[in-house]
Order: structure tokens, then C-alpha cells, then sequence
């Protein structure tokens, strides 16, 4: 099993999520950017890239539920809607 950490980004009670592109594994799956180690994080500017990505986007903790998670997000996504 692997162990990743990821970053759950936060900026004016929204959150950055990213969409697989139609060429990573689980095409077009959305995920925050195994074993997942969330960090949440406040953004605090600068330039937002992507490189593997088909998108970024921000989005409120009420439409969180509205995307299509991979997997291993779905236990992150629940945690988020129970303590916020």
C-alpha cells in the first residue's frame, strides 16, 4: 500500500479540487491533489498551476457531495462535510 499525503486547500470557505485528466489513471475522477494523509491548508495567493490535471476549480463544502470522487478521497470528502 502507499502512503501519500495530500492537501486540502481552503480560501474564503471554499475548497480547491482538481478533475483527473481523460490520460491519469481514474479518468476525469475527481480528487484533492492509497493511503491519503490530508493537511488542510489556508491559501494565502500567488499563481495557481496545473499540470496533469484537467481542472481546478473552487468550490463550497455544500457541493462538495456533487462530484465525482475517487475512491480514496470519499473517506476526506466526509470528514470535511462532519467537522466544518
Amino acid at each position: 500500500m502507499l502512503h501519500v499525503t495530500c492537501v486540502i486547500i481552503e480560501h474564503d470557505n471554499k475548497f480547491l479540487i482538481c478533475q483527473r485528466s481523460a490520460s491519469m489513471k481514474l479518468p476525469l475522477k475527481w480528487e484533492f491533489p492509497l493511503r491519503l494523509y490530508p493537511f488542510l491548508c489556508k491559501w494565502t495567493g500567488g499563481l495557481l498551476a496545473i499540470a496533469e490535471h484537467a481542472q481546478a476549480i473552487w468550490v463550497d463544502k455544500s457541493e462538495l457531495q456533487g462530484y465525482d470522487w475517487a475512491e480514496a478521497d470519499l473517506p476526506i470528502v466526509r470528514e470535511l462535510l462532519d467537522i466544518r
